[in-house]
């Protein structure tokens, strides 16, 4: 079958370099996209509408790189449960500043 039917199962068989490389070429196109669409906007709320303009805010555009996770061990997940701490702390650790 064409590996265009199963995205997933052929960038998980890549090695992970290249997985690398591909996700930061289609972020930065995603980023630019995202610069476009915002100057776009703000030319119709100033120009069209007559209204002033904000940018959003755009954390994730700081973000370099495919999300990632820190591994814990059973007794730190553990600790969070018991402690009621929130254990999705993988998004703290996602992607490298620039």
């Amino acid at each position: 079958m064409p590996c265009w039917l199963y995205p997933s199962r052929h960038f998980g068989s890549l090695e992970p370099h290249k997985f690398r490389d591909i996700w930061l070429m289609n972020e930065e196109e995603m980023k630019g996209l995202v610069r476009k669409a915002l100057e776009l906007d703000q030319i119709i709320y100033e120009q069209q509408l007559g209204l002033p303009w904000a940018p959003p805010d755009l954390w994730f555009m700081d973000s370099v790189g495919p999300l990632t996770h820190k591994k814990k061990s059973a007794s730190e997940l553990a600790e969070e449960v018991i402690l009621g701490r929130d254990s999705f702390s993988f998004y703290q650790g996602r992607g490298t500043r620039k």
